[in-house]
C-alpha cells in the first residue's frame, strides 16, 4: 500500500467510495465533516494508524445547518434557547453574521457558558465512534469576516484572541482526559511568539496560509523563518501550502506541499526546507 504524508480535508461536498479508498491508501491524517461517520468507520478500518479527526467551528454557529450533527460546537437553535447572550453583538444590538458566509453567526466566545457548552458537546460527541479527535476551525487572529470591531463591550480582535487562548486549552484538556485530541487551525500564529506552541498543545495544529498566499505570491524570507515554529514539536501539523491545483505545479515537488500533514523535521532538515523554499521563489 501506498503511503505518505499527506492530509485529507473535507469541506461537505458529497463522498464517493474512490475518494475513500484514495484516502487510505495514501494519506496519513484526515479530516472529515462530523456527519461522515461512515467515511471514519471505513477508513480507520482499513488503516488503524491514519488520525481521523473531526471538523468543529469554535467561534461560528451556523443557521442554516438543521442537525442532528453540526459542524459547531454549539448549534443554533441551542444558543437561541440558551440566551441572547451566547452570540456576539454589534454596539447597536445586532447579532454579527459574517461577511461572505451567509448563515454564519459569530459567537460569545468570552463567555464562560458558551465555552463550557462547546466543550461538553463536543467531548460528548467524541466519546463515541470512530473519531480520533478534532479540527477546530476558526482560531482566528484577526478581522476575516467583517466584525468590524469594537463590537459589544467594546471589545477588540485582541480581546477576542484572548478569549481563545482560554477556550482552547480548556477544549483540549477535556479532549485529552477522554483519549482525543484537538487540533486548532491557528491563523496567522507566526505574528504572536508562542501563540503556535501553545494552542497545538493538545494535539497538533493546522496552518491554512503556510509559505505562500497563493500559487506564486510567496511569503519574504522573514515570515518563513517567522513560520518555523510551527514544522517542530512531536505532534501531528497540517500546513497548506497553495497551488494551482495540479501535481506539476511547483509547490506540489519536494519543495512545497498541499494540505501536508509532516513528520518531525531535525534543524537541518528545518532550515533545508527554508533554502528549498527560498529556490522555489528564484
Amino acid at each position: 500500500m501506498t503511503q505518505g504524508h499527506g492530509a485529507w480535508v473535507r469541506y461537505g461536498d458529497p463522498l464517493s467510495n474512490d475518494e475513500i479508498e484514495f484516502a487510505a491508501e495514501h494519506y496519513e491524517v484526515a479530516v472529515l465533516q462530523p456527519w461522515e461517520v461512515e467515511a471514519a468507520e471505513r477508513l480507520k478500518a482499513a488503516r488503524a494508524d491514519m488520525t481521523v479527526i473531526c471538523y468543529k467551528c469554535l467561534s461560528s454557529s451556523r443557521s442554516y445547518e438543521r442537525g442532528p450533527i453540526y459542524t459547531s460546537g454549539v448549534s443554533y437553535v441551542e444558543a437561541e434557547e440558551s440566551g441572547e447572550h451566547w452570540f456576539a453583538h454589534r454596539t447597536n444590538g445586532e447579532r454579527i453574521e459574517w461577511a461572505h458566509y451567509p448563515g454564519h453567526w459569530q459567537m460569545a466566545v468570552w463567555d464562560d457558558e458558551y465555552c463550557e457548552r462547546w466543550c461538553d458537546n463536543v467531548a460528548d460527541e467524541m466519546e463515541s465512534g470512530p473519531w480520533d479527535g478534532v479540527m477546530a476551525d476558526n482560531d482566528v487572529f484577526d478581522d476575516y469576516y467583517g466584525l468590524r470591531t469594537p463590537i459589544e463591550g467594546e471589545r477588540s480582535m485582541v480581546d477576542l484572541r484572548r478569549a481563545l487562548d482560554r477556550l482552547i486549552p480548556t477544549a483540549g484538556a477535556r479532549l485529552n482526559a477522554i483519549g482525543k485530541i484537538l487540533v486548532p487551525n491557528i491563523a496567522e500564529s507566526r505574528r504572536e511568539r508562542g501563540r503556535w506552541a501553545r494552542h497545538s498543545a493538545f494535539g497538533g495544529g493546522f496552518e491554512e496560509v503556510w509559505l505562500a498566499y497563493g500559487p506564486d505570491d510567496y511569503f519574504d524570507p522573514e515570515t518563513c523563518v517567522a513560520q518555523a515554529e510551527e514544522i517542530r514539536g512531536p505532534s501531528i501539523r497540517i500546513l497548506r501550502t497553495a497551488s494551482d491545483g495540479f501535481d506539476s505545479h511547483r509547490n506540489s515537488r519536494p519543495c512545497g506541499c498541499s494540505w501536508e500533514a509532516i513528520p518531525v523535521p531535525s534543524r537541518r532538515q528545518l532550515m533545508t526546507a527554508i533554502r528549498l523554499l527560498l529556490t522555489c521563489q528564484s
